[in-house]
């Protein structure tokens, strides 16, 4: 489950919070434009971040990884970022 403090890790220069609860964020990449519900499911007391992309608010979402902890899952959307990016420009 996100935390108080979980949240406070989020860089709200990179990204815009669109909603939040105890498992589920809902963020806005100020980069690329594309969206992330970043879900956590603790199993055995450890926190299991699966990560899913959406071109758009609203849209069909799909499966982008996992990660161990939410500082992971944001080097995962800050990565494939980066990879969009330099798609676009290639």
């Amino acid at each position: 489950m996100f935390t108080a403090k979980d949240i406070q890790l989020i860089d709200t220069d990179y990204f815009s919070i669109i909603d939040q609860n105890e498992s589920t964020i809902t963020l806005l990449s100020n980069n690329s434009g594309l969206y992330w519900n970043i879900l956590s499911k603790g199993i055995d007391n450890i926190e299991n971040i699966i990560i899913y992309r959406m071109p758009y608010f609203g849209s069909e979402s799909y499966l982008h990884g996992y990660a161990i902890n939410l500082e992971q899952a944001f080097v995962f959307i800050h990565n494939y970022d980066q990879f969009q990016s330099h798609k676009i420009t290639s």
